[in-house]
């Protein structure tokens, strides 16, 4: 890429980089996106308690491990708040369809990854 002047070059680097802080949800300022993040963290916060005090056959660690992932997976490729996925083809199409169905593809392949890698974990520690 060319740029016209370092101001057009910083403007693209600072679109690259995306900050960790503050949480998707509370970026824009919109009151209905806080609530609806609140309520978002709120659920998971419970799933990650239901989960350690619930008895399952699978290990406690590799259970987290997924959920964690998963969460943190779904949350990133969804509002892109890392940016890491935001250079792959689709993600930032035009066609809203074509963007859905990118950012899905996406996400159903890190579940696969974060249960995947779960599986392993648990194997290693039985």
């Amino acid at each position: 890429l060319r740029y016209a002047n370092v101001k057009e070059m910083k403007a693209e680097f600072d679109y690259n980089i995306h900050s960790l802080w503050p949480l998707p949800g509370f970026r824009s300022g919109f009151v209905w996106k806080k609530a609806t993040a609140i309520v978002i963290y709120t659920i998971f916060v419970m799933w990650m308690i239901i989960l350690n005090i619930s008895e399952s056959s699978i290990s406690p660690v590799s259970l987290n491990l997924m959920s964690v992932g998963i969460f943190l997976s779904g949350l990133d490729v969804y509002s892109e708040w890392t940016g890491l996925t935001s250079g792959m083809p689709g993600v930032r199409s035009k066609n809203i369809f074509l963007r859905f169905v990118t950012k899905t593809l996406i996400f159903v392949a890190c579940i696969f990854f974060w249960l995947i890698l779960g599986a392993l974990v648990t194997y290693e520690l039985e």
